[in-house]
């Protein structure tokens, strides 16, 4: 399907092994007007104190590509869709941000040029316009499955890999953990949980152990984290 305007297309978004998968199974996402609104039970938490500890527009002027990427698939975690690292990690997390992606709901070379993604759910980055008006762009071009779907990215220390073990204080390095949206899910069950163990006075903390889990949501089948407190090897 050629676009009337095809000189507003997109460059290419990097995307990551789950985003393929999860454009089939994850519902669509429709960004809430109160996305960096903060809830009384996990307002006081190490990690939620850490959203957006490294700043979006810091991270937007960095670009794509600048920290090692971690994804989790259907065998378990990987750095940079190479170097596997097994069914278990540990971080500690230094700053996470929402990030919104906005798709055509096609996977093909051309709807990859028209992905938009956004930090707040409401403007695209780049200043581009908003994103309800963006979605209303792609569905007058024909394309009725556009949507916008919640990401997450943890900028984090990699400590210990079921494959690697331990990582050496000297050899730690800011990685870039991205969560599809199924594992955003359960990333917010987790600030939750979090708020609760704290109000019950039990260690808070930044050091998090993230285990891969297959989910099958009819025909697909695809990789999600898991989140517990503290390092669980």
């Amino acid at each position: 399907m050629a676009l009337r305007n095809p000189s507003n297309a997109a460059p290419a978004f990097e995307s990551d092994e789950e985003v393929v998968p999860s454009e089939a199974a994850a519902p669509a996402v429709v960004a809430p007007s109160h996305g960096t609104s903060v809830s009384p039970l996990t307002a006081g938490t190490a990690i939620k104190q850490l959203q957006n500890a490294i700043p979006t527009s810091e991270l937007e002027n960095l670009g794509i590509g600048v920290f090692p990427r971690i994804t989790v698939g259907l065998d378990g975690f990987s750095r940079d869709k190479t170097k596997e690292l097994g069914k278990k990690i540990t971080i500690e997390v230094l700053s996470w941000s929402y990030l919104w992606m906005v798709t055509a709901g096609e996977q093909n070379e051309e709807a990859n040029r028209l992905i938009r993604t956004s930090y707040d759910g409401k403007h695209l980055k780049g200043g581009e316009g908003s994103v309800e008006d963006y979605v209303k762009y792609l569905k007058s071009e024909g394309y009725d499955k556009a949507a916008v779907k919640q990401y997450a990215e943890v900028y984090s220390n990699l400590l210990w890999s079921e494959v690697g073990g331990d990582v050496a204080a000297d050899e730690q390095e800011i990685v870039q953990v991205s969560l599809s949206p199924q594992s955003v899910g359960q990333w917010g069950r987790y600030l939750l949980e979090s708020g609760l163990r704290k109000a019950k006075g039990i260690e808070d903390t930044n050091v998090i152990t993230l285990e891969a889990q297959r989910r099958i949501l009819g025909s697909n089948k695809f990789g999600i984290a898991t989140f517990t407190s503290g390092l669980k090897k």
